[in-house]
């Protein structure tokens, strides 16, 4: 589903009603969470390596690159990432707390750059198992991710920003009030209420801070507090059906999404186990937020109400079988017999793509038992199928480009695969080591600087990286 601009909204209505749970977001193969205590920021988790803690923690020289294998072993032990990091005694002992800061705003930065993804909210603090919570305020952590965002052009601005006039959201006023703005960002803010010419908003801008005026407009979109306006025709029918808030539309929608496959435990979000009175208050606790009665003003259209309607069918249901003893055994059976049916289908699916992996992985052993024997050309082509096979996959771009930089032919694929395993795993020592030997082979010493300044930042005793760096400064002296 498309919420870019709302996906700050969802995140401020889950805070501003004290929620606990799981905030869960996918992209394709991409897994993001946050998880919220009591309307605040436990902590963030990512499945792409470089927003792992411990990766973050060795970007900001709280750990050095050697640390990771402990912390790997650590965590293969039983400890979660915290606890190994901990583990390792480090002398500031807020050194943690800031790398789980840190690691919060990378994931919501990213978060508010993704124009499309899935998202879901598994309520309950049972769910939030033997982690340390920082206690992080979402209006306060949206502002740092949106700066960020910004700023690393994670986000860019849409077709027609600067152009026209800028337009301030008006149903989401009371939003921009939750939000810490710094003074810059407050005056543009205000200013633009008065939906002035574009050009004069960012003159005056530009007069009050060093800032780019551009990057202040364009954090206050991300946040959703603003919008670019190319006429007095009034807002398109596409931002918004009625005057309903689009934080409880897009809860709706989410709601009716995952209720079309979800079991009615899932429903009611209680566990399978739930006893009557658990029954009863959940079913109680959604009608107050959700009753159909709740949503008969001029204020909500009739799409809107259909929705709802939908929904409390889903919940009445939930309600009226689970606590019936007899019905709800009836379903249990039923439940137990269609979920052994798909487990037994994703265990045959496990079962091919076991298989495949296996192939894959003797493709690799060989590709890299030629490349030890010299068998350059060979090595490149075993290695290139498993790249195809597998593009995600750091390690498997990083020996592809070793091979390929061993072949005069294949430089500059060399170049783009080990480009593609940093990019993958932006931490690894070895795909820049590897890439620093091939810009040296072929003669800019510059890249190669560049790429090794970087190696060193992370650890400034890395000694390859030394010794190379100690080879380009000698290159550079020589007439």
């Amino acid at each position: 589903m498309s919420i870019h601009s709302k996906f700050p909204d969802v995140l401020l209505n889950l805070g501003s009603s004290s929620q606990s749970g799981v905030f869960r977001a996918r992209n394709a193969s991409i897994k993001k969470q946050l998880v919220l205590k009591k309307g605040m920021i436990s902590f963030a988790e990512s499945s792409l390596p470089e927003e792992h803690l411990a990766r973050i923690m060795v970007s900001m020289g709280f750990l050095k690159q050697s640390d990771l294998r402990e912390i790997v072993s650590g965590m293969k032990s039983g400890k979660n990432s915290e606890e190994a990091i901990e583990a390792l005694n480090l002398s500031d002992g807020e050194a943690v707390h800031k790398g789980l800061r840190e690691q919060v705003i990378v994931v919501l930065s990213s978060l508010l750059g993704w124009r499309d993804f899935d998202m879901q909210f598994y309520r309950g603090e049972d769910l939030i198992k033997n982690r340390r919570n920082i206690g992080l305020n979402i209006p306060e952590m949206l502002v740092c991710s949106a700066r960020r965002a910004v700023s690393k052009r994670i986000v860019t601005a849409p077709q027609g920003f600067l152009e026209g006039t800028i337009a301030v959201e008006k149903d989401r006023a009371e939003k921009g009030m939750e939000f810490p703005l710094d003074d810059t960002e407050s005056y543009a803010y205000v200013r633009a209420h008065d939906e002035i010419p574009l050009r004069e908003l960012l003159s005056l801008i530009s007069s009050r801070d060093e800032t780019a005026p551009e990057e202040v407009l364009l954090r206050l979109y991300v946040l959703g507090l603003i919008r670019p306006e190319t006429s007095k025709q009034g807002p398109s029918s596409d931002i918004r059906e009625s005057t309903v808030s689009d934080t409880t539309a897009m809860l709706i929608e989410d709601m009716l999404l995952r209720f079309e496959k979800a079991s009615l435990y899932e429903i009611l979000s209680i566990a399978t186990d739930a006893g009557p009175d658990e029954i009863q208050a959940a079913y109680h606790d959604m009608a107050k937020l959700y009753h159909p009665d709740h949503f008969q003003s001029g204020e909500y259209s009739d799409d809107m109400r259909r929705r709802v309607e939908q929904v409390f069918t889903y919940m009445n249901k939930a309600y009226m079988t689970l606590r019936d003893q007899d019905l709800r055994a009836r379903y249990d059976k039923s439940r137990l017999t269609e979920e052994s049916e798909v487990e037994a289908a994703i265990k045959s699916k496990q079962s091919t793509d076991a298989e495949e992996e296996e192939m894959i992985d003797a493709l690799f052993r060989q590709g890299r038992k030629s490349l030890a024997q010299g068998e350059y050309e060979k090595a490149a082509k075993e290695l290139k199928s498993c790249v195809h096979l597998r593009p995600e996959k750091a390690n498997y771009n990083y020996w592809l480009g070793l091979a390929e930089s061993e072949v005069p032919g294949l430089y500059k694929s060399a170049e783009q695969h080990l480009l593609k395993a940093i990019e993958l795993e932006s931490m690894s020592t070895e795909s820049h080591i590897a890439l620093v030997k091939l810009y040296l082979k072929v003669h800019l010493p510059r890249k190669a600087a560049a790429l090794l300044k970087e190696v060193m930042r992370w650890d400034p005793e890395h000694p390859e990286a030394k010794k190379l760096l100690e080879k380009i400064e000698t290159i550079s002296l020589k007439p």
